[in-house]
């Protein structure tokens, strides 16, 4: 990697069980997303929407976030009521499936 492009981008990662082609309903979601740098760490509005966009109905998880999100499972240390710790990652995410069941 040189310094020419280092830090230049972030990586999404789409999991599922089974096969993740059935999670996905809009096929035209661009694999590159050009936003405005925000503040350290930040996503932008635009990575939301692609997500959002590429698989609606499916659970949605956001590591080191810094705000909750509907439709998310939020996880961060700026997340208010957010202890990051293994059974924190446990009830947010076993709240969150309840919350969101029969979504995908």
């Amino acid at each position: 990697m040189g310094r020419y492009v280092r830090n230049a981008h972030e990586v999404c990662l789409i999991g599922a069980r089974g096969s993740a082609l059935r999670l996905i309903e809009d096929h035209g979601v661009p694999s590159v997303i050009q936003a405005p740098r925000g503040r350290h760490s930040e996503k932008p509005e635009a990575f939301y929407e692609a997500v959002e966009r590429l698989c609606p109905s499916a659970n949605k998880a956001e590591l080191f976030a810094r705000r909750q999100r509907p439709g998310w499972t939020c996880l961060g240390d700026e997340v208010a009521g957010c202890d990051v710790d293994p059974r924190a990652i446990q009830e947010a995410f076993d709240h969150s499936m309840s919350v969101n069941k029969g979504r995908g």
